[in-house]
């Protein structure tokens, strides 16, 4: 979904931050979109290292781009960038989550006060959730309820897939996925620089 979200913003509004992958120079030339590729496997991101290499890494990127908004394709590990870089720089960011994410996030956090302080800190701090389907939207809901949050249930969004990419300030011609004060996080100002 990511990829394909990616594929429809201006060229060079938005930047790419992931791990590496095999054989990942013959598809990353098919985007328009500079992509950053961690010095480590996009398997080992979940790890402390590769966090703390892909935290590094996005905040180097954030000083060079200067980003209005972060999107992050999973709540983990991509939150856990997107949140350093909202505490360190002000970068709002929005997740797009996913059914079975949650579902496990769901039975974790009862059993985990760690699993539930990180759950609660990058759901907290995201500026939008974005869910495909209103069955997924219920259960993002329901996990803000079990962290005592259900006030930010009003953040949770629904994008269906096969939406058009212009809602999501793709397209072309709208802007590159700004957000921040007064402004849409699906829309950005034609004066937008950009995402992460």
């Amino acid at each position: 979904m990511m990829g394909e979200l990616a594929r429809r913003y201006p060229p060079q509004s938005l930047v790419i931050s992931t791990g590496a992958e095999a054989a990942s120079r013959e598809s990353d030339a098919g985007f328009a979109q500079p992509i950053d590729r961690a010095a480590i496997r996009a398997t080992r991101l979940r790890t402390i290292n590769g966090l703390a290499l892909w935290t590094w890494r996005a905040g180097t990127l954030a000083r060079r781009w200067r980003p209005e908004f972060a999107w992050c394709g999973e709540l983990k590990p991509a939150g856990y960038p997107a949140w350093w870089l909202m505490r360190r720089y002000g970068i709002p960011y929005g997740v797009v989550v996913h059914g079975t994410e949650l579902l496990l996030l769901e039975a974790k956090i009862d059993r985990s006060r760690f699993k539930r302080w990180t759950a609660s800190a990058l759901l907290r701090d995201a500026a939008v959730l974005v869910a495909n389907s209103a069955w997924t939207a219920g259960l993002a809901r329901s996990v803000y309820g079990q962290l005592g949050r259900p006030d930010l249930a009003a953040r949770v969004e629904v994008v269906p897939l096969g939406t058009e990419p212009a809602l999501l300030g793709g397209g072309g011609g709208g802007g590159g996925g700004g957000g921040g004060p007064g402004s849409s996080p699906w829309r950005g100002s034609s004066g937008t620089r950009g995402s992460i």
